[in-house]
């Protein structure tokens, strides 16, 4: 019951930074994704429902020519593949004439959960909802270290962005890296557990 209440609530917020997010593309108009910067009220408000180092939320504003929106959740396997294992999706229909927005644009939120899952929020003209589920370890946790997007990044058509990585580790010391260290995965060879989001804009319908 908590869960579905701090979701709702979650959902109005988003709801309204939707409004203030979406806009028509115009010439020259910066297409990107970049984390959503929170005023006092709204940090506030997630602080309240325990949520102030368990959201991250990106705003994005995809060019004319992205017909489909991805956010994709990895593992890294043993052998230092990234494997997807859950995600989500939108995108606009065979007409896009009947859409109620002209552009991918909006607010994506994604909470981290216990046992290493995720809730994730796509909010565009409408709401996608998607539930990413637990992984059970084996490990006994002692480091945890985490990046997230923290600059705008430039939207090119299928092509991934990184929103986050997330390690976990049984020893005593983990490096630091940046979200680019997604296409540079041998630098968490040896790892018990990394996790990936990233997110693509592509000009093929789902």
């Amino acid at each position: 019951m908590k869960k579905i209440t701090i979701l709702l609530l979650i959902s109005f917020c988003m709801i309204c930074l939707v409004g203030c997010s979406n806009a028509s593309n115009s010439p020259g108009q910066n297409y990107s994704v970049e984390p959503y910067q929170l005023n006092e009220r709204e940090q506030s408000l997630l602080n309240y429902m325990g949520l102030g180092s368990s959201a991250y939320l990106f705003t994005y504003n995809a060019p004319y020519e992205a017909i489909t929106m991805e956010v994709r959740v990895y593992q890294l396997t043993a052998d230092g593949i990234w494997q997807e294992y859950a995600g989500g999706a939108i995108g606009f229909g065979e007409d896009r004439e009947i859409e109620p927005i002209e552009t991918l644009s909006g607010v994506l939120s994604i909470i981290q959960r216990e046992n290493h899952a995720f809730d994730m929020i796509i909010n565009s003209a409408g709401q996608a909802r998607y539930t990413i589920p637990p992984i059970n370890t084996e490990f006994e946790q002692m480091m945890y270290i985490y990046t997230v997007l923290s600059s705008p990044q430039q939207i090119e058509l299928n092509q991934e962005i990184p929103l986050a990585i997330f390690v976990y580790d049984d020893g005593t010391s983990i490096n630091s890296f940046a979200e680019q260290a997604y296409f540079t995965p041998e630098e968490f060879a040896g790892r018990d557990l990394v996790q990936a989001i990233t997110i693509i804009f592509k000009d093929e319908q789902l």
